[in-house]
Order: C-alpha cells, then sequence, then structure tokens
C-alpha cells in the first residue's frame, strides 16, 4: 500500500527545481499551432488578431528549444555529446518516427480516427510502413512535420553552438542580435519598396529565432524585458493593422523569419518572463500544464485530422472569430484526448524500450570501464 501511496505522490507532485514558465509557453504555442491552421485571412479586425497572434506560435517554439537547449547554467555543461544525442533520439526521433508512422499509415489512408479497422486492413497498414519512413526521411512528405526537420537539424548543432555562444559576452550578443535585426529587414522591407540587392542572407533561417531564445535567457538581458514586451506589443498592432488590409499577403515573407516576428516573439516570451511569479504562483496549476506539455508534440503531430472534420462539417466556421476560437479550442481538446491514449499506449513504452535496449548494449562497457577504475 505505501509503494502504491508513494508511486501516487510522486505522480501528482511537482519538480520544484522546473522552469514552470516554459510548460505554459510550450501549451500556449501548441494551441497556437492549432490557431494556425485553423484560423482563415477574412478581411475583420478580430480575424486579423487572431491571425497574426496565432502565428507568433512557431517562433516560440524555436525561442523557448533554444532557451531550453541553450541557456539555462551560466557555463555550458561537460554533458557528452553521445548522451545529449541519445536523449534527443529518445525524446523527440523516436516519437517523430512514430508520428510519421501513423500518419501516413493511418490518416493518409482515409481512416479516420477513431475508426475500428479489420485485421486484414491493419496488417496492410503495418507493410506501409518501410515506404512511409523512406518517403519521409528522403523529404517531408507531411506537409505539416517541417518543423521537425528543422528542429532536428538544430538539435545536431546544439551542442557546438552553446558552447560558442556561453563564450560571448552579453554586448556582443547585442551587436549579433542586431546585425541580425538589420540583415533581415533589408532583406524583408526593401522589397516592399520595390528595391531589391542580392546577397546571401546566412541569416535565412529557423536557428535565428533558437539564437534569440539563448539571448534572452542571460542575465543581462532581464533589464530588457519591459522594453521588449512593449516594442513587441508595437511589432504586433503593424502586424495586426497589416494583415487587416493585406489579407491575401504570403505568410511565409510577413510571418516567418520578419524582424516584425522576430521582436513581436521576443516581446511574447519578455513578457511570459515579466508575469512568471503570477503565472506559476500555483503547483496543482503547474502540475496541470506540465502534463499537458507532455503531449504537445502528438497534439501538433495530430490535429490536422481533426481539423479536417470540422472544416467539412462548419466550412463556414471561419467567418466569425467566436466561432474560430471554438473550432481552436475544440480540435485542441480532441487531439490532447488522442494524445493521452495515443502516447500512454504506444509512444511512452516505445521510449522505455529504448531506453531499456540502450542500457542492455552499453552494459559490458560500464562493467569495463568498472574494471579498468579498479
Amino acid at each position: 500500500m505505501s509503494k502504491v501511496k508513494n508511486a501516487l505522490t510522486k505522480y501528482f507532485s511537482y519538480p520544484d527545481h522546473r522552469e514552470a514558465i516554459y510548460d505554459f509557453i510550450r501549451v500556449f504555442a501548441c494551441i497556437g499551432v492549432v490557431g494556425i491552421h485553423t484560423t482563415p485571412p477574412i478581411q475583420t479586425p478580430a480575424n486579423a488578431f487572431l491571425f497574426a497572434f496565432f502565428r507568433t506560435a512557431m517562433p516560440l517554439f524555436f525561442v523557448m528549444s533554444g532557451a531550453l537547449l541553450l541557456g539555462g547554467e551560466e557555463k555550458p555543461s561537460d554533458e557528452k555529446l553521445g548522451l545529449f544525442y541519445l536523449k534527443r533520439i529518445e525524446s523527440v526521433v523516436l516519437p517523430f518516427l512514430i508520428y510519421i508512422c501513423f500518419w501516413g499509415c493511418w490518416v493518409d489512408t482515409w481512416h479516420s480516427i477513431p475508426q475500428i479497422v479489420s485485421l486484414e486492413e491493419l496488417s496492410s497498414m503495418i507493410r506501409l510502413i518501410p515506404t512511409v519512413l523512406y518517403e519521409n526521411l528522403t523529404g517531408p512528405h507531411i506537409a505539416h512535420f517541417w518543423f521537425m526537420y528543422e528542429l532536428i537539424g538544430l538539435y545536431l548543432i546544439s551542442p557546438f553552438l552553446k558552447k560558442g555562444l556561453h563564450a560571448f559576452s552579453a554586448s556582443f550578443l547585442k551587436k549579433l542580435l542586431l546585425v541580425i535585426l538589420i540583415v533581415m529587414s533589408v532583406a524583408t522591407y526593401l522589397p516592399m519598396l520595390g528595391i531589391s540587392l542580392y546577397f546571401t542572407n546566412y541569416f535565412a533561417a529557423w536557428v535565428i529565432y533558437y539564437i534569440l531564445g539563448y539571448i534572452l535567457t542571460r542575465k543581462e538581458m532581464e533589464r530588457t524585458y519591459p522594453v521588449l514586451a512593449v516594442v513587441g506589443a508595437i511589432a504586433f498592432v503593424f502586424m495586426v493593422i497589416w494583415q487587416y488590409y493585406h489579407p491575401d499577403l504570403e505568410v511565409t515573407q510577413f510571418y516567418h523569419l520578419q524582424p516584425h516576428m522576430m521582436l513581436c516573439t521576443a516581446g511574447i516570451f519578455s513578457l511570459c518572463m515579466l508575469l512568471k511569479e503570477k503565472l506559476t504562483f500555483s503547483k496543482k496549476i503547474n502540475w496541470v500544464m506540465m502534463h499537458l506539455g507532455k503531449y504537445c508534440f502528438c497534439v501538433y503531430a495530430i490535429h490536422n485530422a481533426f481539423l479536417w472534420n470540422y472544416q467539412a462539417l462548419y466550412p463556414e466556421y471561419g467567418q466569425r472569430a467566436s466561432t474560430t476560437i471554438l473550432v481552436v479550442l475544440a480540435v485542441y481538446g480532441k487531439a490532447l484526448l488522442f494524445a493521452i491514449v495515443f502516447d500512454n499506449l504506444i509512444t511512452f513504452n516505445l521510449q522505455r524500450l529504448f531506453r531499456l535496449v540502450v542500457k542492455l548494449i552499453s552494459l559490458p562497457c560500464r562493467r569495463r570501464n568498472d574494471r579498468m577504475k579498479r
């Protein structure tokens, strides 16, 4: 009985060392991604607001990843490179492959969720797995998974990037951020005025948000949070106004790597840091957000399947901002319920199996090292 009590106590406790604010940002960004795919570019003030607001979610994911993997301690840890990659394989690559297989074998074969399938259909889906994996590992066959290819690439360079960034002084990092903003401003705003300069823009990649996440977590940057929050609000107002008057603009040319989006994202992150004590005062709420955050990857991977059902049943829902918000919450809720079941049945168990296999493989090496120490 005491073992059960201890297990329950451990499950319902919230770790004191955990930065709760990142769980809040992660859940908000996850809901925002659902909103990105749900909000149509309709020319009303409310829809323009939602369209711009939800599009801050994807940059926030990258900023938060950079804050967690590149920031933190004053000096980079001496974690072994192989151990770092093994952790990322377990937490990122393995779930990514699982969701690819589910999407390619279930959703792309026009099976709804949930749906009872025959053993014959299930067998044909399983036989599809090698083909689905090959197609998606040789190119982003599933469009909304593009984010994961970017993230995996960033994780590959993270240990080296972290060592380098930690060697920079605060003033040098501010200069780096200024150069990025200037270069991206030239690449973004001059073409709007009919002026095009040809040059190779090495900053035109999502790594700039990753680096921004690290810069914003430096101790010296805390003093700039109020200023960044105000600047971010101004950038957001600009985005809403521009969206209202230009509803047909190309999303990738306005909401991805542009300076106003960088400033807006930095402002939202800074605002969260300023409100950290007020948002994370309750350990019960923090516990809920932590567990919601566990399923964000699966929600991100699968939410489109639920969204398509709403788009088919209520094609006019996007005409009003209120119904758009309801659909976002409904899709997120359904995807979350699916994620809780799917991850606990499949993903988390395969991760446990992966850890066990790694442990068994590394056992002879550990024994040899123990003998050498003796």
